[in-house]
């Protein structure tokens, strides 16, 4: 198996370590550590199949020995050192990209408050997006400002713009889309400015997603097929791999099947060769909800126990939250209400833990349809009623719409029309508004309500 470290004799030379001149080192215990870090550079061999992380283990080794001398600087220039991958990552960049939070954090603790303010401020903005994808997105805006801070007083402005789009994809998570969208469009405005394409591409695929959950499709497609793009020029295979699946993601909101495949497994297949774990299990979990929304249930809910699985492993809690939702509607649409709640009470403790405000609304409102076939009636208001308020306050019109509907339906059986055709028609308003795919069944439900108040109409 071919090595993905570059020869031991460069690191060596980058590090400033002489193995020649060890014996002039005084301290038996200095001089025991620094042998250990070069044994672990240039002895060091991974056996044939070895996993990822042991494949980086004689680097690893390294950096903690070097951590042991206080040797805080040389610990960050190995973690800032390029791999001999397809991508040429940074070693720390590619433990993200394979999915070792445990180790990053590790790392990332050893040399933060420790290193000069420049390297110092990139370790910080790395611990935020660490503990952004762990789901901590107080720790996580505290790095960013951090690091923001420190940046802006150095005059770096790369790392003052990378800071705005890690925020601007915190406040995304958590649901305040407006509040990202500022982030992002300065992001945008910095790495244009400087000339910093990979940071355009960021900002541009941050600003997508936004867009996505704010119902602009067109703006969202945009600034994916930009995205696009740009990674293309550049030969960025995992910045493919992220706009080919958010351009999936369009589509599938639009009810394109054909081409949400198509863009998904081209995501999929540059995510599996480039080792990119978030993106594979993006991949696997846009392919979970294209069968929901093809009626192949046993098929999605394998995917998505797929998806679960794997987040679990790798310790990405909103990921395990939104396939523990899509089980719990895809449960729910195979009648199997008992099951379906289940699933969505356990994503909503993760969406609640996260304080992910506009996870808790999504799944609340299907509780609340979950409650309303259970019969249970008085709950199921009080669940879709809170999540109407929260949905609105988001600026989800999407979701603030379909759950509206679903409280028009929870009144309609229990016979109280004027209260259902009062929610009915301001769904209705909202889907003609935005353009909603949900306007053709609002209307329906409307003239059924209607019919059902005045039977004459009928005839």
């Amino acid at each position: 198996m071919d090595s993905i470290l570059p020869p031991a004799d460069a690191i060596l030379e980058k590090l400033e370590i002489e193995p020649k001149s060890l014996r002039t080192i005084k301290s038996a215990q200095e001089r025991s550590q620094y042998r250990a870090v070069i044994n672990w550079l240039t002895r060091y061999s991974s056996p044939d199949g070895a996993s990822n992380l042991e494949q980086v283990r004689g680097w690893l080794e390294a950096f903690h020995h070097l951590c042991e001398l206080e040797a805080w600087e040389k610990g960050a220039i190995l973690l800032f050192s390029r791999l001999e991958t397809e991508t040429r990552e940074e070693l720390h960049d590619q433990l993200n990209l394979w999915g070792h939070h445990s180790e990053l954090n590790q790392v990332y603790s050893r040399v933060v408050n420790q290193i000069s303010p420049k390297l110092n401020a990139i370790i910080l903005n790395s611990l935020g997006r660490l503990w952004t994808d762990l789901g901590d997105y107080g720790k996580a805006i505290d790095y960013h400002k951090q690091s923001l801070a420190i940046d802006e007083e150095l005059g770096q402005m790369q790392g003052v713009g990378a800071s705005l789009g890690n925020l601007g994809v915190i406040y995304a998570s958590i649901g305040e889309y407006e509040t990202a969208i500022q982030y992002h469009e300065q992001h945008l405005k910095v790495a244009r400015k400087i000339k910093d394409i990979p940071g355009e591409e960021n900002a541009l695929g941050g600003l997508g997603l936004a867009h996505l959950s704010l119902g602009h499709m067109r703006k969202a497609l945009h600034c994916h097929r930009q995205h696009l793009k740009l990674a293309k020029a550049n030969g960025d295979l995992q910045g493919q791999a992220i706009a080919t699946g958010s351009i999936a993601n369009v589509y599938l909101t639009q009810g394109d099947l054909d081409r949400t495949l198509d863009f998904c497994g081209e995501s999929l297949a540059l995510s599996r060769e480039i080792g990119y774990r978030q993106g594979e299990l993006n991949g696997l979990g846009t392919l979970a909800n294209i069968h929901l929304e093809a009626d192949d249930l046993e098929t999605a809910i394998g995917y998505y126990q797929e998806v679960v699985a794997i987040a679990k492993e790798l310790g990405i809690r909103q990921t395990q939250g939104l396939a523990l939702f899509g089980l719990g509607i895809a449960h729910s649409e195979l009648e199997d209400y008992e099951t379906a709640w289940d699933y969505l009470r356990r994503s909503f403790a993760i969406a609640q833990d996260m304080d992910d405000y506009s996870g808790q609304a999504s799944v609340m409102s299907n509780m609340g349809l979950v409650l309303t076939s259970l019969e249970q009636y008085d709950e199921a208001q009080t669940c879709l009623e809170a999540a109407a308020t929260m949905l609105s306050q988001l600026g989800e019109p999407y979701g603030e719409a379909m759950t509206l509907r679903g409280l028009a339906e929870l009144h309609s059986q229990l016979e109280q029309y004027e209260m259902a055709l009062d929610y009915c028609n301001r769904a209705l308003a909202l889907a003609e508004k935005w353009g909603l795919e949900i306007l053709e069944d609002c209307a329906q439900l409307q003239q059924e309500l209607q019919t059902l108040m005045n039977p004459n109409l009928a005839s």
